[in-house]
């Protein structure tokens, strides 16, 4: 219902401007969820699908995301987090649901509400730079090893 305003034209714009901002903030408070989905499959473990996952939440508006890789009985498992509203929640779902990268083969998916601290999109691209260069680094050893010759 609408309140009357009683002031000039200003003051009611004013108003409805303020009690806009309010109402969304509230429903951006309340609808702040996190969702961790788990990937079974192979190459599941590569980089690329990590960061096919990534430009979804991207386009999706999310600032919070991050993904990791687990060995879990003997086999590597995919673990994806995410904070959003609602309806992010849910398109990053479908999106997870029915869409892969070309040569990813997914044998399970299984989601569940997520009660721990989702990390920021920079803190996730700090920690694949420091994977990057980690693997890097134990080839580079490997190679030198043998010696090769690097290519730089």
């Amino acid at each position: 219902m609408r309140e009357k305003c009683l002031g000039g034209a200003a003051d009611c714009e004013g108003a409805e401007i303020i009690r806009s901002q309010k109402l969304l903030m509230r429903s951006a408070y309340q609808s702040e969820m996190k969702l961790q989905a788990v990937i079974d499959g192979d190459k599941i473990d590569e980089m690329d699908y990590r960061f096919f996952l990534f430009y979804e939440v991207i386009e999706l508006g999310c600032e919070k995301f991050f993904s990791c890789i687990r060995f879990e009985g003997g086999s590597r498992r995919l673990i994806v987090r995410i904070e959003g509203n609602d309806a992010q929640l849910s398109e990053f779902k479908h999106f997870v649901e029915d869409q892969k990268p070309e040569g990813v083969q997914i044998s399970g998916i299984t989601f569940e509400e997520f009660t721990g601290k989702v990390a920021s999109i920079e803190t996730f691209l700090a920690f694949c730079i420091a994977e990057l260069l980690d693997r890097w680094s134990r080839e580079y050893k490997s190679t030198k090893n043998r010696n090769d010759i690097i290519p730089s």
